[in-house]
């Protein structure tokens, strides 16, 4: 008898099949009423069936405090199980890896991602700033490395009068040698610079070398 069943009434039996094992084909006639019931509501009062729904997303979906130990669970509970069944370790995992850095790598190549990217980070680089602390002026990359909280001015400030006395003239190299190794910086010619710009100006009494002396306030 079976075997004599139409074509059309053998698929109609395995949509049935396939509708009774979803969570809509296991709702009780209670459930269903209650789904009827809430679109009804719905149609008849939006604006009252609106506040509802955003109060309770506010809840809930849209509640850190709700949502944060959920998501945090939930993943801990699927990293756990991949972990302990070998996943991360399989030929699955490796080629769904492999395919997406691919994909998305060749997607940003051909929207032109990676030149907007390009030029944008060219564009903040070269762009001048001033440190609030000595006042030297530059390009980001330049000045951002060295000055800002890094900046030694004001500590060569403090301490400049320590080494070289006004209308004194001494040899920038050996200067820049000893207040380096009181500020513990590797780096002589950053200190040399620092006080060629701020602190000294060339020297008038004849000498073999170069000397320097304090800059007239």
């Amino acid at each position: 008898m079976e075997n004599n069943k139409p074509e059309w009434l053998r698929k109609a039996e395995e949509e049935q099949a396939k509708f009774s094992e979803t969570k809509f084909g296991k709702m009780t006639d209670g459930e269903i009423a209650q789904c009827n019931a809430l679109e009804n509501h719905k149609e008849q009062y939006p604006e009252l069936h609106e506040q509802y729904r955003e109060k309770a997303l506010d809840a809930g979906w849209r509640n850190p405090e709700v949502q944060s130990p959920l998501g945090v669970k939930g993943g801990t509970k699927t990293a756990s199980y991949r972990l302990e069944s070998g996943y991360f370790q399989s030929e699955k995992w490796k080629q769904s890896q492999s395919k997406g850095g691919k994909t998305s790598g060749d997607n940003n190549v051909k929207s032109g991602h990676f030149d907007n990217i390009r030029k944008d980070a060219i564009k903040a680089s070269h762009a001048h700033v001033t440190c609030p602390k000595c006042g030297n002026t530059g390009s980001v990359r330049n000045i951002k490395p060295i000055h800002f909280d890094n900046c030694i001015y004001p500590k060569m400030l403090e301490i400049i009068s320590n080494y070289i006395k006004p209308e004194e003239e001494l040899s920038i190299v050996k200067l820049s040698k000893d207040i380096a190794k009181d500020l513990n910086i590797s780096s002589i010619g950053r200190v040399q610079t620092a006080l060629k710009r701020n602190f000294l100006e060339p020297g008038v009494k004849p000498s073999r070398y170069q000397k320097w002396k304090l800059k007239q306030s």
